[in-house]
């Protein structure tokens, strides 16, 4: 056994996951507390699930996050394994973090009575700074000092700022005086986008372990330090690449009525694996899960910036398209949906992407995209190689859209 630890501990680049960060039955205590009194608006401004979330405990395996960030190729933010690109995407925060993709940017700012919640937040935290031993807004006196606030309004704002600075956007391993407006906004209802700014966060810090696990044995001598909630890209491994997780979380797990997804992972440990274990897992596609979390995500067609709180990353989700489920189109030029529809009994149809600003010159501008019954894309790529996808986004609208061309169809014929 000792022999084993020792290749293990061989094997593994040293790493300080200062962004990992598990919860204490304190926390535990004062989630339950304020979710009887804030639940509907915590639903409102999309964090009702997150929350949930931060009350369990993932155990880290190192192995995987290392055999993963070897794969990361952060010129494209994607992984490139021998059977194709994947990436963790916006769907997966929405699906594992209970992020909210929708909503107003993390750099939102305050006005009049929400700036003075926030100016009387920042009173609270130069206290801390000035008259705590450790001379910061430390988790713990944070946490003391909130959850006995007479104030119902400054504790709520006060709980979030703390889950936002632990859970979301760990930075100094203290509560940040930068999330404040997010908190105040948060804390009335307003509905922020914390997945693209969790995203980046995760994609910045896969840069940088994939830089030095991959960089010279020099560089190697001092450890590496991450700060983004990397559970969450283990979270994605344990979902794509099944083996790689707990058996008895695929086995024994029953979903209780609100538990969010991470709930089955509680506290359970994955095999113990060499690092070498995992890159033999990583290769094969028969351990790889294609399949996205079902939900509709309009701005996946196409790449943008993903706008952190003090990082800016680019998403690239067409890189992944088996895994999202997704059509390669023309970057060049935005695009519409144009419906069309044969005249015959099959009442088959087709989606047209057409430019908005300017009709396409050729073909190519323009790929046509079949879908079948078994709602699959059809798309003849650059190449002239059909590719099919499968459509999470218009499986709830298909059956409705067909019965409609059916209708119109009969409705023409009649009319003839």
């Amino acid at each position: 056994m000792a022999k084993q630890k020792s290749k293990r501990s061989e094997d593994l680049p040293k790493i300080n996951f200062n962004g990992w960060m598990n919860p204490n039955t304190k926390w535990k205590q004062w989630v339950e507390r304020l979710t009887d009194k804030n639940s509907k608006i915590w639903e409102k401004s999309g964090i009702s699930e997150a929350i949930k979330a931060s009350k369990y405990t993932i155990k880290r395996d190192e192995s995987v996050i290392v055999g993963l960030a070897e794969k990361w190729v952060p010129s494209i933010n994607a992984f490139e394994f021998d059977f194709g690109t994947a990436t963790i995407t916006l769907e997966d925060l929405m699906g594992l973090g209970g992020y909210s993709v929708f909503g107003e940017p993390v750099t939102i700012s305050v006005s009049g009575e929400l700036l003075e919640i926030q100016e009387k937040m920042i009173t609270k935290h130069k206290w801390f700074t000035s008259h705590t031993s450790h001379k910061k807004a430390s988790f713990s006196p944070w946490m003391d000092h909130f959850s006995c606030c007479e104030d119902e309004v400054i504790e709520h704002v006060g709980f979030l700022a703390m889950w936002l600075s632990r859970y979301v956007f760990p930075a100094s391993g203290s509560v940040s005086r930068y999330v404040f407006s997010i908190a105040v906004h948060l804390a009335h209802g307003t509905r922020i986008a914390l997945a693209p700014a969790v995203l980046a966060s995760i994609y910045r810090d896969l840069r940088t372990l994939s830089d030095y696990v991959l960089g010279s044995s020099g560089l190697r001598l001092f450890p590496c330090t991450v700060w983004g909630p990397m559970q969450l890209l283990q979270l994605w491994a344990w979902e794509r690449f099944w083996i790689l997780g707990p058996c008895e979380a695929n086995a024994n797990y029953k979903a209780k009525n609100g538990d969010p997804l991470v709930a089955k992972w509680e506290g359970l440990k994955s095999k113990k694996r060499t690092l070498e274990d995992v890159r033999l897992v990583v290769k094969s596609e028969v351990n790889f899960q294609w399949r996205c979390f079902g939900f509709s995500v309009e701005s996946e067609m196409f790449g943008f910036d993903l706008v952190g709180i003090d990082c800016v990353e680019k998403y690239f989700p067409s890189r992944a398209r088996k895994q999202c489920g997704i059509l390669r189109v023309n970057k060049s030029v935005q695009q519409k949906p144009v419906l069309t529809c044969d005249d015959d009994e099959s009442s088959s149809f087709s989606v047209q992407y057409q430019s908005q600003t300017s009709a396409p010159s050729s073909e190519s501008e323009a790929p046509v995209v079949k879908v079948s019954d078994e709602h699959f894309l059809s798309v003849e790529d650059e190449g002239g190689e059909e590719l099919e996808f499968r459509v999470s986004k218009l499986e709830r609208e298909i059956a409705g859209i067909k019965a409609r061309l059916k209708a119109a169809l009969a409705m023409k014929k009649r009319t003839w």
